[in-house]
Formats: C-alpha cells, sequence, structure tokens
C-alpha cells in the first residue's frame, strides 16, 4: 500500500467551484494541519540528528582525550599572572587546559570591535568543548564578558569552578536573575 498526499487533493477542492464554503474551510484548516505535522516532524528529525552528532562529538572527545578533564580559563584578561598559576597548576594535575590567546587589557594588544567580537566567539567555542570552566576571579572581579562566559558554560550544562570561590557562589546568588536571563537567550 502506497501514501498518496493528501494535500493536492485538498487544495484541488478549494478551487473547485462546486465546494462549499465549509468544505473549503474544512480543507485549508486539514492543510494547514498537515503542513505543521509534516515541519513538526522534520524540526523533531532535525533535533534527533543534532543530539546524535553531539553524542559522536563526546564519545570522539573521551576517545581522543583519554578521558581527560577538559578546562577552559575565563576570566579578565588583566589578569594574567593568575592565568598562568591556574594553567600550570591544572596542567599538572592531569588536565587538558584551554585559555585565552593573549592578554591585550594588560599588555596593551590593540584590538578593534570586530577582532574582538570573534575572539569572544572563538573563547566561547573553547568553552562549548570544555567539561568545565574555571573562573579566575580575584578579589571577586567578574565583569561582563566574563558573565557571558559563565552563561555560555551554564547553558552548556558545564561546571562552572571559581579561583575565589566564595566570592564565586556569592556573585552567583547575587546574580542569579541576570544569569538566568541570559542562559534563556542562549538555549532559545
Amino acid at each position: 500500500m502506497s501514501y498518496e498526499d493528501p494535500i493536492p487533493k485538498l487544495e484541488s477542492a478549494l478551487v473547485t467551484d462546486s465546494a462549499t464554503l465549509r468544505v473549503r474551510n474544512l480543507a485549508r484548516r486539514l492543510i494547514e494541519e498537515v503542513k505543521h505535522h509534516r515541519w513538526h516532524n522534520r524540526e523533531l528529525q532535525r533535533r534527533n540528528t543534532e543530539l546524535l552528532e553531539r553524542a559522536r562529538k563526546v564519545e570522539r572527545k573521551d576517545e581522543m582525550f583519554n578521558d581527560r578533564k577538559v578546562i577552559t580559563l575565563c576570566g579578565s584578561t588583566k589578569f594574567k599572572d593568575e592565568y598562568m598559576t591556574i594553567n600550570a597548576r591544572e596542567t599538572l594535575l592531569g588536565h587538558i587546559v584551554l585559555s585565552v590567546g593573549f592578554f591585550h587589557h594588560l599588555d596593551k594588544v590593540p584590538i578593534t570591535a570586530e577582532q574582538k567580537k570573534a575572539v569572544d566567539e572563538l573563547h566561547f567555542d573553547k568553552i562549548r568543548m570544555s567539561d568545565e570552566i574555571l573562573v579566575i576571579n580575584p578579589n571577586g572581579y567578574i565583569g561582563e564578558s566574563t558573565t557571558n562566559e559563565i552563561a555560555c558554560a551554564m547553558s552548556g550544562g558545564k561546571q562552572v569552578r571559581f579561583l575565589d570561590e566564595a566570592a564565586g557562589n556569592e556573585w552567583l546568588e547575587t546574580n542569579s536573575h541576570k544569569m538566568g536571563q541570559l542562559i534563556a537567550k542562549l538555549i532559545a
């Protein structure tokens, strides 16, 4: 038994002069419902394919890194010394550490707004590749860029650790509403 698409027949019923207004309205509703179900099924299939691909990436990552934890360092590039110290510590613990490409605040490296946006996106990709992020927050300092990095990590279900854990947890409590809004935007 072969499947016959009902939409062409229903559409032709709309054009027929002998069809009553009631039948035409019913046909229109049926067409829209069928189109909606087709879209919904395609969307579900796309999401399932996406999830399957993500699972395959996780499997490949685990195989590639021998189950090592991948950590991305986040925080203001003003804290170069802290970045270097934490990078060394986490590396010696056997973790794969991803960090910023350069310290433009401290080293006064001039970058354009376009370059800043590209560097931020690159760092977000590092966060997405990671198992967790470690926020470098001396004296509790967390700026706007770091806030966005934390939201990126949380929206992807990544663990978030803080160098100054007490200040970081206090910051999360104080900024929970703002973080919720950022995360909602990222997962929408």
